[in-house]
């Protein structure tokens, strides 16, 4: 039993160590997670003096374009539930200002085996109107509130902005 407990001593020990030289060091490069779990975290390498990236010649435009966005965040997960919590938002910019814009305030979420399914539906039928097929995972479901709140805001945007005005929207959204 005392030589188990000296290996676990020297492993934790070992394992300190590393942390410790770890953090001490300065990364070469930098990590961007993919809010996709199906895309790899995209890594780029600090030394890049020189990217292929090519300006995009200015051209008229009296429009207006307006942009959506949302950030949703895993305060505590659990077992059996997940904390969280999500907002979203848009601004709106015509002739190079920001003439309106609209952040939907901060939601807290609790979503448990209990009320994930209603939850889901609930917010699925608000925006599509019909209802889904699928419940997906209890610790997706999060994300999945934030989706739909972006999409809700697309839609009120395409109902206030003209023809040849423009919605940018943010890349994590799809249409299916």
């Amino acid at each position: 039993m005392n030589l188990l407990k000296e290996n676990i001593d020297q492993q934790l020990i070992t394992a300190a160590q590393f942390i410790k030289d770890a953090l001490q060091d300065e990364p070469d490069y930098f990590e961007i997670e993919s809010e996709d779990e199906d895309k790899e975290t995209l890594v780029l390498d600090k030394k890049l003096k020189k990217l292929s990236f090519k300006e995009i010649p200015p051209i008229p435009f009296g429009g207006r374009v307006a942009a959506i966005d949302g950030g949703s965040a895993t305060l505590l997960s659990a077992r059996s539930f997940v904390l969280g919590v999500y907002r979203s938002g848009y601004v709106i910019f015509q002739n190079q200002k920001r003439v309106e814009e609209k952040i939907n305030p901060l939601a807290l979420e609790i979503v448990s085996y209990g009320n994930m399914e209603a939850k889901y539906k609930n917010a699925f039928f608000k925006l599509a109107r019909e209802n889904p097929s699928e419940t997906p995972e209890m610790f997706k479901i999060l994300d999945r509130l934030r989706l739909f709140s972006e999409w809700s805001l697309a839609v009120e945007l395409v109902e206030k902005l003209n023809e040849g005005d423009v919605i940018l929207i943010d890349g994590s959204l799809r249409a299916s």
